[in-house]
């Protein structure tokens, strides 16, 4: 895990008491889901057959022990970036200002 992911990991299982492999689970796969259809892999060399790699996630844990919430914390930045304005017929945004 990048150095940077890395801090960030023990900061929020620190900060949440629960496991940095809740955390760390969540940021692999975010980190994953950025890189999306970049980077693919050419199994045969003289072939057009073109293979995206998937990364699937999962935390395991007893009820209480802050899965949810470290997972949640940890991908609020893809949140924060994928966000798209709603915008409405009248041309103002779904809030109520214009843009």
């Amino acid at each position: 895990m990048p150095q940077a992911r890395r801090e960030r990991v023990a900061d929020i299982a620190d900060w949440m008491q629960c496991p940095p492999d809740f955390p760390a689970v969540g940021a692999m796969v975010a980190l994953s889901s950025v890189i999306g259809r970049k980077a693919c892999l050419c199994p045969k060399r003289h072939d057009d057959w073109l293979v995206v790699p998937n990364l699937w996630g999962a935390i395991v844990g007893r009820l209480g022990v802050m899965k949810s919430p470290a997972l949640a914390e940890v991908l609020k930045p893809l949140g924060k970036a994928g966000k798209k304005p709603d915008f409405r017929d009248d041309g103002g945004a779904a809030d109520g200002t214009a843009c």
